[in-house]
């Protein structure tokens, strides 16, 4: 099943980079390696990122997670924990994040889904050192905005993640907390499995 799962997301990977040697260059997309609290960081701040609420996923998760919808992408909570989808259909892309952040308004109503909440997806959470993560202060915040990125996407981070952060803490009519997913491979991720994963990864983007 592991193995199906990986055959899967490398697809997926492979269809973002297209092996395609321009547009990894123009995109600034290079092999991924291990990350660590310190290497995320540090290239975080360097392109400008919030980085003061920064998480990881569980290696068991990883694939739930990063197949699930690719990168960079988000997640929208409500302050009650309700899932919030800003797609109009499952093949709509990233795009819709930058007409929807900006629009979000405490006094509007959402559909949200009857099957999905924060709960179902904070429990794969883990902070950069590994550690578990077990509530936010949903007190502090009308919406959640989960982004999830990879260190390896380069200038995609710049134009799209760091712009999404940027309207949530621009939007008058609503308080957004932004937290940063990192899906990149975890050097505290003590499984064979770990370098495993990267091999492959590294192997599909050329």
């Amino acid at each position: 099943m592991k193995t199906i799962r990986l055959f899967i997301f490398l697809c997926l990977l492979m269809s973002l980079s297209g092996c395609n040697k321009f547009y990894c260059l123009f995109f600034g997309i290079h092999k991924p390696v291990l990350e660590n609290e310190a290497s995320l960081k540090s290239y975080a701040f360097g392109i400008g990122l919030d980085t003061s609420n920064m998480f990881a996923v569980r290696y068991r998760d990883y694939f739930n997670v990063a197949s699930r919808r690719g990168f960079p992408d988000a997640l929208i909570f409500n302050s009650s924990g309700g899932y919030i989808e800003y797609k109009l259909t499952d093949t709509s892309c990233n795009a819709g994040l930058f007409a929807f952040i900006p629009q979000l308004n405490k006094d509007s109503n959402y559909i949200q889904s009857d099957t999905f909440r924060l709960s179902n997806e904070i429990y794969r959470f883990r902070t950069l050192s590994g550690h578990s993560v077990q509530s936010f202060d949903t007190a502090s915040y009308d919406f959640l905005l989960c982004i999830y990125w990879v260190h390896f996407l380069g200038k995609l981070n710049v134009d799209h993640v760091r712009v999404w952060q940027q309207m949530a803490s621009a939007n008058p009519n609503a308080t957004i907390k932004t937290i940063l997913v990192n899906l990149d491979v975890q050097q505290n991720w003590e499984t064979p499995q770990r370098d495993e994963l990267l091999y492959a990864m590294r192997k599909a983007i050329r």
